[in-house]
């Protein structure tokens, strides 16, 4: 029986399109996907021993630690995702719609249409275990918003839906574009305590981390401040990295993990 082994990180950066998994904390875990079964290796946060979980593709699934019965996270099938495309053809004007597919597809069949003289961007996007209807939802949701009953265009602000289908779906993005963050490269100097080389590493690999593909590198970065002790660190970096990947699943695991050490120290 074939297998292919993901690392955590990458499936989480990914929104991997056919699972969805909460609350890693090292980058060594991994996931092992087979044909109706996935299995899962991890680090408990708690007392730091190797775990190993058997999944079903289709069943969610409470992860607690047989050792010492530390909270490890859930596993939920994804079916899906609920996106928010921007045009800038189009401005003021988000297309918000439900994809099986991975969203970069969807976005690249879209592109492939004469119908608009610029590409689709990514604005944010939701992993679903129902994602038809969390459209229907957000649709509702959304309803003063959109111009027109037979499309699916609304006439909104990112950061207006965003916050609102935070609210309504009960769960946050799994991507979100970095242009919608708030802070930039500048406030990256107000982080008081940091030697020069860490602010050069740090703002050398921000431009990378904020992306799908570069968010590892990040991750890497506080797994080294950390192995190293210097916690006080690995807390500022971390808040930093959230603040580019809000709600990246390791990296919240890791900052309970620096929490946690900081108050024995």
């Amino acid at each position: 029986m074939g297998a292919r082994v993901i690392p955590i990180a990458k499936v989480l950066d990914n929104g991997f399109n056919t699972y969805s998994i909460q609350s890693f904390n090292n980058s060594d875990d991994s996931i092992i996907i087979y044909k109706d079964m996935i299995q899962l290796e991890l680090t408990c946060k708690k007392c730091f021993r190797a775990l190993c979980f058997l999944l079903s593709n289709d069943n969610s699934m409470n992860l607690i630690c047989p050792y010492c019965s530390a909270d490890c996270g859930r596993s939920t099938p994804a079916s899906g995702f609920l996106y928010a495309l921007r045009n800038l053809s189009m401005p003021g004007l988000l297309k918000i719609g439900f994809t099986t597919r991975p969203v970069e597809e969807r976005v690249l069949e879209l592109d492939s249409s004469t119908a608009t003289p610029t590409p689709f961007e990514i604005a944010f996007y939701f992993s679903c275990s129902e994602p038809q209807s969390d459209e229907a939802i957000a649709h509702e949701t959304l309803l003063k918003h959109r111009i027109n009953q037979s499309r699916e265009f609304f006439k909104i602000t990112e950061k207006e839906a965003l916050s609102i289908l935070r609210e309504t779906l009960s769960r946050k993005e799994v991507f979100l574009n970095r242009n919608l963050r708030d802070d930039d490269l500048g406030m990256f100097f107000e982080i008081k305590g940091l030697d020069e080389s860490l602010k050069n590493e740090v703002l050398q690999m921000r431009e990378r981390w904020s992306s799908t593909e570069g968010a590892s590198i990040g991750i890497s970065l506080i797994y080294r401040l950390m192995s190293e002790r210097r916690y006080s660190d690995a807390k500022q970096i971390v808040s930093l990295f959230l603040k580019d990947n809000p709600g990246h699943l390791v990296a919240l695991a890791q900052n309970d993990i620096i929490n946690a050490a900081l108050k024995k120290w």
